[in-house]
């Protein structure tokens, strides 16, 4: 077997049996799974769990009540076998192992099994053991097991024998991993071109037919051509081994694919899962509830040609009900049986969850003939200012092994995880439940407590605050407002609430309102209070009681009138329904082709994109007549008084904006009817660069009044456009004042339909002329009231302004409106307010008049015009302003300018920004249009308001100097962050130099959006940037082209400081500061090509898994060169997934591994000094299958690997030369062992001492390692001595630690390991030059004046060993393999102790120590640069001047030691004024350590 071919070994013993133990013996271990996922579910709990499977070889039935059975093969009486458990001969006995430690219709054991490996044991009665086997991992779905029953071969199984015997199964060897790689991924193409596939063993082969391959299918063996849409799926075949994953890439040959705006998924499987009529999912006259394998992709579509996602999962059809439409809802589930288990992409780009276990292609359900979105569009009405959970929801396209499908809405799950992601709240913390009390998660007891309060008489204040204390009351009324205002008519059996166990308040969830917008004058308040006798009175209950606390029914019914008057007002509802329209309307013509004619008793296929148009239409129609229905419902309802109108405006235009209570009114200037005799408040916010002055109230003009006269046309002909202009001739038409029309018997004025009273006219025209007394054109908003049976279009002087019930696009004279307007609904009022040009003098409305079909009964119209008039005076300046109406009113909220100089909302021609007025400052998200430039000159500050954005879409240049440097910040009235600069598609070339970014996020696309600054489709190059304190990641860039120079970039949160996909990317002379955060890098390139990181300095990334620098999916041709790289917890450069790079003078230090090469990745590296890294270059196999990686290192150093500096697995290949390496032994040609002798490598100081085996080493010529020298000051704590036992004091041993740094280390965290264990668990500072003892035993420290701590376990041994210190990260900060012999100072048994000679030195060699007396050791002073010496020349031919804080008039002691500590040369001198000359030209070439009294100093001689 080859390493690469399976990753479980496993080692498996039988006990040694006596005779009178040979029938118990014959109870064996037959086959396990320690990962089951589809296999089978667990016949009496939930969810499917590990099973052992035991095996009786003899020919008796055996009792194993009694036995034993363990996972831990030290606890042998762990989980003990039921009493009167029994296995017949020949039988085979299942053990569920889910840890339930029961026995039901099955037996449970009180252990699970782990797919990582474990030990198992089986025990007799006696506790003598009958059989054992240690595991060390299995796949999910994958038994292992005896070949044959009984037998001692083992085997893996891909179709597992739980229960039956193993003898008809086929075995295998062990498991491939191996992965076919395509030359092409699966997107949107428009030429053909040519496919490869590749593999690393094994043969590879395909289907093209959406079938997982077999041992049947074709081989690959050349290259395909892909010039139509087409799916590929392979997989690696190798004898003897269960094949490897299956691997798919779908292709698609549509160019009009990429103009329709929504994301696409392809799905492949087998077709005979979809479409057999026995098996397949979408063929049967019942709901199938089996799940089928298949594949997933998802394409964004937006430009981007790959893939987010492609995982294998599986597929069934879900539904209550509409699993009957023609068009199935699709459910996707993620399970370890199909691949990783779970996806990890944000479906929903208006929420931050990320992990789905399963999301839903719903086919829209009840709204499937309709509109395809009432659901969505229902559940996001409120959520402006009323935040209710709901459901995910984002229109997509689905195509079935390449078959057009039509559009499906992508919908999370209302589930635990839903809770989870969306509140933070941990697994099994919730109680979830349904309708009346249906659990999803947790149990129901709380909801019993719930559902016990709402029963209570709740008029009773106490009652009611005890059902508050439970339930979120606020949420309670918007969720139940909403349901009301949506004549949602199926409502009663999709109630949703969740509550935490142990504090919060029970939460609704929306779910299902695709049965909304049924009818405007359907679903009264009475429908969800008064009980029906059906099983929705439960819910009609609670807001039936809830409704009788008077105060409460207040609140709810002002909640439900300021949803009215903002979030459900037909203005605002108007514009959410055309925004969502418009969303799938380019895609309405594809799904209708697709599903027109189908029918079923749930409903038919949408028959014509007119249609759909005229559904659209009606949900607008509702929008308009649900308002005033409500308003009249809620009044009676409630006793409330009469409507008003309540207008509102802010001037000047833009300046701010109002909150009706809490609510935002959605624009202004805006108008809608409140109730009179409510109090409310009105509070005004002004925008940045405003400050509030107060309220004005306002005049209104009543410009057309009911009951006006009006000039119409009822012949019936098509009179075009003409007749809405202005000079249009209407004196031959007739005239007469409103209400005009036929049919009702209330019209003042009587039109004609024509002679046929089947075939009535569908159009009549009507014309209206005024003066308003306007001396100038002006732009005033008119509010217009409409009252029309059945349609209208409305003009003013020529210019359409609105239309009602009539279908978008060109309106024919035969055009009819959408729906019929019948009963009350024919004397609503239409409310419109719109801003409109009107002309001095004269201005005409003209008006068309639609029937629904030319047998309507009856038509009507009327029209009234007003506009307000802001009176000048200010009557308050009382902010928030309290009122309520008595009759129509206004109000206007007046601001005056602050004085900043206000950044434009829209750019939409060049603008340049000047110091003279900064700072400038947004209002809100700030766009540079295409082809327009924003320049900002030196000096400038822009100040952003909470999640404003800078979005450049033409050209931005941003250019700072040192001297006066731009600033993009937060608004200083602002708390929350404001958003990224955004680069979208720019048209230009865009720059920002010598700037700081900070206080910035995101922006709004989950993905694209992530960061601070944000590149999409552009050019951005960033100079002198300085981005350290910003809440999101510093820099995102996708299909871009970044030049990041001379820029600092820090970020405090997980994610890579900046992560380049797709495009080029030049890196030089930048500062990379990291953070403990998981999953961090400082740079991370993906799928990028001949990118560039030079000069520049990464450091500090100490969270868990964070690399320096990431190379991956395929980035090629990487150099990197001229860097530093230090203190990584993970790798200082990964390089992965077939990527490639150029190394080149690079120092990597203090890091796990120091470069990295897994998973086909590949390096060449040149002049690379690796310093303080636990293994400097590793190569291996990451992920099973993947393959190895591939390096090759020239004239470079290897020093202070504290592990090894070389690994490579036997998948991967190292080439080195010309090196230089310290520790163990490298078997290559030209490498040699020796000390480098580094300046003062602790202190990043790698200059070559003279002398250095690294100096001409290379066979040019040239140095080992780094040509660029840094100077940094990152010394950390070191261990400067250490002793250890003589025969007298067994544990008179120590450790000294000292802090040689400039900067207090707390040690907390710390840990001394291998030789020795001790770990810091409290908060210990130690000031730079301070130190710290660790010991065996303290108590022959008690005098030490320095710190003392005991160590927690272990000896340093006589023998040697190796001593790590680690920092709190757990990165290497120093390690001594010391040793008793040559070269290592040798201690006298309990009279000495090992001293490091110089902090410059490199202390893992044994020339860096010297020894001590023990009772010299505690008054030792440790050469430092605190108060040391300074030596010139250094190095010298031994002549030097030193200089030093020498005491005054005295002769000092000159000591000369070898780095072995002995004694070399001695003499005394005297200093005059601090200075002293030496000669030591009598020692030989070498490092010494001269000491002058209590200083020292490391000094190199040649």
């Amino acid at each position: 077997m080859t390493p690469s071919r399976a990753t479980v070994f496993f080692i498996f013993a039988l006990a040694s049996l006596s005779p009178t133990q040979l029938l118990t013996g014959q109870v064996v271990i037959n086959e396990l799974m320690a990962s089951n996922s589809l296999h089978a579910d667990d016949p009496d709990f939930e969810g499917s769990s590990d099973w052992i499977e035991l095996y009786n070889a003899s020919d008796s039935e055996i009792d194993l009540g009694g036995w034993f059975v363990t996972d831990n093969l030290s606890d042998t009486l762990k989980w003990a076998v039921p009493l009167g458990t029994f296995i017949p001969a020949g039988g085979h006995l299942v053990l569920w192992c889910d840890g339930e430690n029961t026995v039901e219709e099955n037996i449970h054991t009180s252990f699970k099994l782990s797919s990582l490996g474990e030990e198992l044991g089986v025990y007799n009665a006696e506790l003598t053991l009958v059989d054992s086997l240690v595991f060390s991992g299995l796949d999910t779905d994958v038994s292992f097991g005896r070949v044959t029953d009984g037998n001692s071969e083992w085997a893996w199984f891909n179709v597992p024998t739980r229960g039956t015997s193993n003898d008809a199964a086929e075995p295998f060897n062990g498991i491939s991993y191996g992965v076919p790689y395509f030359s092409v991924e699966g997107g949107f193409y428009e030429e053909a071109f040519t496919l490869e596939l590749s593999g690393l063993s094994g043969v590879i082969r395909y289907t093209t037919d959406g079938r997982a391959p077999t041992a049947e299918d074709d081989e690959f063996s050349s290259a395909l051509t892909i010039d139509s849409t087409a799916f590929v799926r392979a997989r690696v075949f190798e004898d003897g081994f269960i094949p490897g994953p299956v691997v798919t890439h779908s292709y698609f040959f549509d160019p009009t694919l990429t103009d329709r705006p929504l994301p696409v998924f392809s799905l492949v499987t087998d077709p005979d899962h979809f479409w057999d009529a026995d098996t397949g999912i979408y063929v049967q006259d019942f709901k199938p509830e089996w799940e089928w394998p298949l594949n997933v992709e998802f394409f964004e579509n937006d430009g981007n040609n790959e893939a987010v996602f492609n995982e294998r999962a599986g597929v069934k059809v879900n539904g209550q009900n509409s699993w009957v439409l023609p068009q199935k809802m699709l459910g996707i589930y993620f399970r370890g049986g199909y691949g990783s288990g779970s996806l990890d992409y944000p479906l929903f780009h208006d929420r931050d969850r990320s992990k789905f276990d399963n999301f839903v292609l719903r086919a829209s359900g009840s709204d499937w003939s309709n509109t395809l979105m009432r659901d969505g569009l229902s559940q996001s009405l409120p959520q402006v200012n009323a935040p209710v959970d709901h459901q995910g929801f984002r229109p997509s396209i689905v195509f079935i092994n390449g078959a057009y499908m039509g559009i499906h809405n992508i919908r999370s799950r209302v589930d635990e995880e839903f809770v989870q992601e969306n509140h933070g709240i941990e697994a099994g913390n919730l109680d979830l439940i349904t309708d009346d009390g249906g659990v999803e998660e947790g149990n129901d007891s709380a909801f019993v407590v719930m559902d016990a309060l709402f029963n209570e008489d709740l008029s009773d204040q106490a009652n009611f605050d005890a059902a508050a204390a439970e339930v979120n009351m606020i949420n309670f009324a918007d969720y139940w407002a909403t349901e009301i205002w949506a004549s949602n008519s199926s409502w009663g059996h999709n109630v949703v609430q969740w509550k935490p166990k142990v504090g919060g308040k029970w939460h609704y969830v929306f779910t299902d309102l695709d049965r909304g917008f049924s009818g405007s004058t359907n679903d009264a308040i009475d429908g969800f209070t008064v009980p029906q006798d059906n099983n929705y009175d439960y819910a009609r209950t609670w807001i039936r009681h809830a409704l009788e606390n008077d105060g409460y029914a207040a609140f709810f019914a002002q909640r439900f009138a300021d949803h009215l008057h903002t979030s459900f007002h037909p203005q605002r509802v108007h514009g959410v329904i055309d925004a969502w329209a418009a969303r799938i309307a380019p895609e309405i013509p594809f799904h209708v082709a697709r599903w027109t004619g189908t029918t079923s008793s749930y409903g038919d296929g949408i028959a014509t994109v007119d249609d759909w148009n005229s559904e659209i239409e009606s949900l607008r129609t509702f929008a308009t007549e649900r308002s005033p229905f409500m308003l009249a419902d809620l009044a009676s309802e409630f006793g409330l008084g009469s409507q008003a109108e309540l207008y509102t405006d802010n001037v000047p235009a833009g300046a701010g904006r109002i909150r009706l209570n809490a609510f935002q009114i959605p624009e202004s200037p805006w108008s809608g009817p409140y109730f009179e005799d409510m109090p409310l408040e009105l509070t005004a916010e002004p925008r940045p660069g405003y400050t509030f002055l107060g309220w004005s109230q306002v005049g209104t003009e009543p410009w057309v009044i009911e009951g006006s006269a009006w000039a119409f046309h009822d012949a019936g002909s098509d009179l075009g456009t003409e007749w809405t202009a202005t000079d249009y001739d209407d004196s031959a038409w007739a005239t007469g004042n409103a209400e005009l029309g036929y049919g009702d018997g209330d019209e003042a004025t009587v039109v004609s339909y024509g002679d046929d009273a089947q075939n009535k006219h569908i159009t009549t025209y009507f014309r209206h002329a005024f003066d308003p007394g306007l001396t100038t054109a002006a732009e005033l908003t008119g509010f217009f009231k409409l009252r029309r049976d059945d349609g209208a279009v409305v003009y003013v002087n020529g210019e359409e302004v609105f239309r009602s019930n009539l279908p978008e696009g060109e309106i024919m004279h035969t055009t009819p409106a959408l729906d019929p307007v019948g009963g009350a609904a024919e004397s609503n009022w239409y409310e419109y307010a719109v801003p409109i040009e009107w002309a001095a003098g004269f201005n005409v409305i003209a008006v068309e008049i639609h029937q629904v079909s030319p047998t309507s009964s009856d038509i009507s119209f009327d029209l009234t015009l007003s506009v307000y008039s802001p009176f000048e005076s200010i009557f308050s300046a009382v902010n928030p302003l309290p009122m309520a109406l008595n009759g129509d009113a206004g109000y206007v909220a007046r601001y005056e300018p602050t004085g900043e100089c206000i950044l434009p909302l829209s750019i939409d021609e060049d603008v340049t920004l000047t110091a003279d007025c900064s700072p400038y400052v947004a209002q809100g998200t700030t766009t540079v249009a295409p082809d327009v430039t924003l320049t900002i000159e030196p000096g400038v500050e822009v100040w952003f308001p909470t999640d404003a954005q800078l979005l450049v879409q033409g050209q931005l240049t941003a250019s700072g100097t040192a001297a006066e440097p731009l600033a993009f910040r937060l608004n200083p009235a602002y708390e929350a962050p404001w958003g990224n600069i955004q680069f979208d598609a720019a048209t230009d070339p865009c720059l920002i130099r010598h700037a700081v970014i900070e206080d910035a996020s995101a922006g709004n696309h989950p993905v694209h959006d992530r960061a601070a600054v944000v590149a999409w489709f552009s050019d951005i190059t960033l100079d002198h940037l300085e981005l350290v304190s910003n809440y999101r990641n510093p820099v995102y860039a996708e299909h871009s082209q970044v030049v990041l120079t001379n820029s600092t970039l820090h970020s405090d949160i997980t994610g890579d400081l900046i992560n380049v996909r797709h495009g080029s990317a030049l890196i030089d002379s930048c500062t990379f500061i990291g953070n403990r955060e998981p999953d961090t890098d400082a740079i991370d390139y993906d799928v990028v090509m001949d990118g560039v990181v030079r000069n520049t300095v990464i450091h500090s990334f100490r969270g868990p898994n964070s690399d320096g620098i990431d190379l991956g999916e395929g980035s090629l041709n990487i150099l990197i060169e001229g860097g530093l790289i230090h203190h990584c917890t993970d790798k200082g450069i990964s390089i992965g997934q077939a990527s490639h790079a150029v190394i080149q003078d690079m120092t990597i230090a203090q890091c796990a591994l120091g470069v990295a090469l897994k998973d086909l990745g590949a390096a060449e590296m040149d002049h690379a000094t690796f310093y303080g890294n636990q293994i400097a270059v590793s190569a291996y196999e990451k992920n099973p299958g993947m393959g190895g990686g591939e390096a090759t290192v020239l004239r470079s150093i290897f020093s202070n690997s504290s592990d090894a500096p070389l690994f490579s697995d036997a998948l991967s290949s190292m080439f080195v030369m010309d090196a230089l390496y310290d520790t163990d032994t490298l078997a290559y040609d030209n490498v040699v062992e020796g000390n480098p002798l580094f300046t003062d490598p602790d202190g990043f100081d790698f200059e070559l001492l003279e002398g250095s085996p690294a100096i001409g080493a290379a066979i040019t010529g040239a140095n080992y390692g780094s040509q660029h020298m840094w100077s940094v000051d990152q010394r950390d704590l070191a261990i400067v001595e250490f002793g250890y036992a003589g025969l007298e004091a067994l544990n008179r041993e120590w450790i000294r630690l000292e802090n040689g740094g400039s900067e207090s280390i707390n040690l907390k965290g710390y840990r001394l390991e291998d030789a020795v264990t001790w770990v810091c668990m409290e908060d210990l500072w130690l000031t730079p030059g301070e130190a710290l003892w660790v010991v065996k035993d303290a108590g022959y420290f008690a005098e030490a004046e320095e710190l003392v701590r005991e160590w927690d376990a272990g000896q340093l041994a006589n023998e040697g060993e190796r001593i790590v210190l680690q920092d709190a990260d757990g990165i290497v900060v120093d390690f001594v393999r010391y040793a008793p012999l040559a070269p290592w100072p040798v201690p006298f048994a309990g009279s000495e102790a090992l001293v490091r000679v110089a902090p410059t030195v490199d202390n893992h060699f044994a020339s860096s120590w010297t020894l001590v007396e023990l009772n010299e050791v505690e008054d030792l002073p440790e050469p430092g640069h605190a108060n040391g010496l300074q030596v010139h020349p250094n190095p010298s031919d031994g002549s030097i001047t030193v200089r030093g804080d020498f005491p005054e008039s005295e002769w000092m002691d000159v000591l000369w030691f070898t780095p072995e500590g002995r004694l070399a040369l001695t003499s005394k001198h005297a200093h005059a004024g601090g200075s002293m000359e030496l000669d030591a030209r009598s020692l030989g070439t070498g490092l010494y350590l001269l000491r002058i009294g209590p200083f020292s100093a490391q000094v190199a001689i040649h």
